[in-house]
């Protein structure tokens, strides 16, 4: 199994039962250009040459199945679009769903005006698709409810595979994925 809620499930089995962590096969995913240092006093590392140009691209992706998940990110959308996303020289992001559509609210105020849909696309087609968006920010919000707490961190891990931070509730794995600030924000609240 991905996680360790869904392991406790079988407890009268647990000998039997696994926690895998996900893996992602990193090559279907883009290229960040990195270079490696040392700044000469013992510490080493990546540095990435991630540079965002306006507008801001945030992503969702997901299927029907995450549409409870969607609405508890609608408010908060529908004040973003309205505030980052104007037509023309103001609009400072770009909101696109893949797969599952934005709320219907969503989409009478704000389609084609800062706010883009790609449909459902053939599993064989989907790290292309995604990747193709460029997200800066991909969301991850989960219902705080119990079917939820046995979901794995993949759509965290899947953000960053394309370099962009998660902005992800505050929901089983995601809890504690993410280090709130450094790659990803936790949010507590809409």
């Amino acid at each position: 199994v991905s996680t360790q809620y869904l392991a406790n499930t079988f407890k009268d089995v647990a000998h039997k039962v696994l926690v895998a962590p996900n893996l992602l096969d990193l090559s279907m995913f883009p290229d960040v250009h990195s270079e490696i240092f040392d700044d000469g006093n013992g510490r080493k590392g990546k540095r990435y040459a991630i540079e965002v140009k306006l507008p801001v691209r945030v992503v969702w992706v997901g299927s029907e199945t995450h549409k409870g998940d969607v609405e508890e990110i609608t408010p908060a959308l529908d004040e973003f679009l309205g505030k980052y996303c104007g037509v023309g020289t103001n609009q400072q992001a770009t909101v696109l769903f893949s797969g599952m559509m934005p709320h219907g609210d969503l989409v009478r105020k704000y389609l084609h005006k800062g706010l883009f849909y790609q449909g459902m696309v053939p599993f064989a087609s989907y790290h292309s698709i995604v990747s193709s968006l460029q997200p800066h920010v991909y969301l991850a919000p989960l219902a705080d409810i119990p079917f939820n707490y046995g979901k794995s961190n993949l759509r965290v891990i899947e953000g960053w595979a394309m370099s962009a931070p998660s902005i992800a509730s505050n929901v089983g794995e995601y809890r504690d994925t993410i280090s709130h600030t450094v790659d990803g924000l936790v949010a507590t609240s809409p």
